[in-house]
């Protein structure tokens, strides 16, 4: 069973990779349906061998009355295939890539929108699923504040990624930098401590 899934985290390491502007992402518009990124992020885990290409395309939220949730609707049958139920349930995926809650959406808004949905999750993610220069790595976490994504691999194979929201570059920036994880508690909270 994998370290992750256990819950054992020996030693990680964390590689913050440099950004040298503020991240091209938007921050999330509302709130994310966490129970359903849950089942997003671990349905269809197969192994990494068998992690199919993915492709994207852009999808253009329209309605001809300017109705943003005729649009969203609209966009619910298309990602479901014709099933406005089916859609919204693979609307998790959608919302995760997007960083962007699906009520945010609005007529002319464009959203990138996967081929597939009966994947491992691991398939959407923009890292390689093998990363040569963690073998040597127990477990090894990259954070990546250009893409605001996080990779967990274990010996150089990607074990789960996600999104993060690393510090404001212009107010607190999240350091460059490789770190160490020695300790780890159920519920800790970090501040900024401004000087």
């Amino acid at each position: 069973m994998p370290m992750f899934e256990r819950g054992n985290l020996m030693v990680a390491f964390f590689a913050i990779i440099a950004n040298l502007g503020p991240p091209p992402l938007h921050a999330q518009g509302g709130f994310i349906d966490q129970s359903a990124a849950v089942l997003a992020l671990t349905a269809h885990a197969v192994p990494l061998e068998l992690i199919p290409d993915m492709d994207y395309r852009y999808q253009l939220l329209s309605d001809e009355h300017g109705n943003n949730v005729v649009a969203r609707n609209m966009l619910y049958k298309s990602i479901g295939d014709g099933d406005a139920h089916l859609g919204r349930q693979r609307s998790a995926i959608v919302q995760l890539l997007n960083r962007r809650a699906m009520v945010s959406y609005e007529v002319g808004d464009t959203v990138i929108v996967p081929t597939r949905y009966d994947v491992d999750f691991r398939t959407y993610s923009p890292f390689p699923v093998v990363y040569n220069g963690g073998k040597d790595f127990d477990t090894l976490i990259i954070l990546d504040k250009t893409l605001q994504a996080f990779a967990a691999y274990e010996g150089g194979e990607l074990v789960r990624w996600g999104i993060i929201n690393t510090g404001n570059p212009a107010e607190a920036p999240t350091p460059n930098g490789r770190y160490n994880v020695t300790w780890r508690e159920p519920n800790r909270v970090s501040g900024h401590n401004a000087e």
